[in-house]
């Protein structure tokens, strides 16, 4: 039985019944507990049952199924959808997007964007000298790099084979424009790429 607590709230278990008392049925999606503890997905019908006249509601039918897998595949092509496979950053079109939805925000509040672009210098030499499957893993490295020195609120994206970009978003009231850059350069200067026996300048 769907109860309230068991991944739907109060307010809002006594919402979907509303919904599914005034239009005869209602869909919705929760997680659910199975008896070890564990959590999935469930996608929940509910109908409501009344009397043969329709003169009075006798009561509730709530089936559930469990839509876990769904929602991982769903959730699988949505990231292949919006990020780069390599390295898990934005691709371009994801980007553009954001940035767009970023510009418009600041246009209203008046905050301030800065705009970075980064090259990984040599990086045809590592591919050349290393192998393909160690360039991969500096890029993945570059990517973890950058994120560690950004607020979760900007924007990192992969826009070519070892270009990267930065939308530094402002959101989070630290700095200002001329400042931002700054900051990133800073702190980037700590990044390190090492494998075991080299270290990559």
């Amino acid at each position: 039985m769907l109860t309230p607590g068991n991944g739907v709230g109060r307010n809002a278990f006594r919402k979907h019944l509303d919904t599914a008392r005034r239009e005869g049925w209602h869909e919705f999606e929760a997680w659910r507990v199975r008896k070890d503890g564990s959590r999935y997905w469930a996608h929940c019908t509910i109908s409501s049952l009344h009397k043969a006249d329709d003169t009075m509601l006798l009561g509730f039918s709530i089936i559930t199924r469990d839509s876990t897998e769904r929602r991982r595949v769903e959730d699988h092509l949505r990231r292949l959808a919006t990020t780069d496979p390599l390295t898990g950053a934005l691709n371009r079109r994801a980007f553009f997007e954001a940035a767009k939805i970023e510009e418009t925000r600041c246009g209203t509040s008046g905050q301030s964007l800065a705009l970075l672009m980064l090259d990984a210098d040599h990086f045809k030499t590592i591919n050349d000298e290393h192998g393909h499957e160690t360039g991969d893993v500096v890029l993945q490295r570059i990517v973890s790099e950058c994120r560690s020195v950004i607020h979760s609120s900007d924007l990192l994206a992969r826009f070519g084979g070892e270009e990267f970009v930065i939308l530094l978003t402002g959101s989070h009231g630290e700095i200002d424009d001329s400042q931002s850059p700054i900051r990133f350069v800073r702190k980037s200067r700590r990044f390190s790429l090492r494998s075991p026996t080299r270290r990559w300048r």
